[in-house]
């Protein structure tokens, strides 16, 4: 990604406040319909030849044991998301991935609007919920990279952060991750919320 465009990004995100509770969350969790078990992108539009299949993915998972996606234990057999299943693993201290949410409230819509106003990209958002009863062993993906950049900004809590080699802690400003860069959450010491942006 061009420096000024992912600078302006960064600008955005850092300076728009996020007022979101815990509670918020949970109760987005509830809204029936709203988190199939499969998630459909990178639609190509532009083959008039054949269809192909588009990639897809589940928008809910919890990070388990070294690495391992937790998902199909709290969707039922028609890909219904099971809220009271789910706040179980919540509740054992599992930290839970939500894809897609810059829709689900006026001051996220806010920010996706602003960020394109200003570069016209259109973005996506993930949030990283951990609960009280943190599990360490299960706080995040084991260390990686992804071929795009990301923002990541704490909306509440703290996180410890290894990118690259470097410890960093997350809870005022956020962190920008370049694409290749290898990274990962190494500890949460209290109740967090993360937004990811991925550009």
């Amino acid at each position: 990604m061009d420096d000024f465009v992912f600078g302006r990004v960064y600008s955005i995100v850092s300076n728009t406040a996020l007022d979101i509770l815990e509670s918020d969350v949970l109760d987005f969790l509830k809204i029936e319909n709203r988190w199939p078990y499969q998630y459909y992108h990178d639609i190509d539009f532009s083959s008039t030849t054949h269809y192909q299949r588009p990639e897809s993915y589940c928008p809910i998972q919890c990070i388990g044991y070294n690495d391992i996606h937790i998902l199909d234990q709290f969707y039922d057999r028609r890909g219904r998301f099971i809220f009271d299943i789910w706040k179980k693993y919540y509740d054992l201290g599992f930290t839970t991935m939500i894809s897609d949410v810059l829709d689900l409230n006026e001051s996220l819509r806010s920010l996706r609007q602003k960020i394109f106003n200003e570069t016209g990209l259109r973005i996506n958002g993930n949030f990283y919920l951990t609960g009280e009863t943190t599990n360490q062993n299960c706080v995040s993906w084991n260390h990686h990279n992804h071929n795009y950049d990301v923002i990541v900004k704490s909306i509440y809590g703290k996180s410890l952060w290894k990118i690259n080699d470097e410890i960093v802690e997350l809870e005022k400003n956020p962190i920008g991750i370049l694409s290749g860069t290898y990274h990962s959450v190494i500890s949460c010491p209290t109740k967090r919320l993360t937004l990811t942006i991925n550009l």
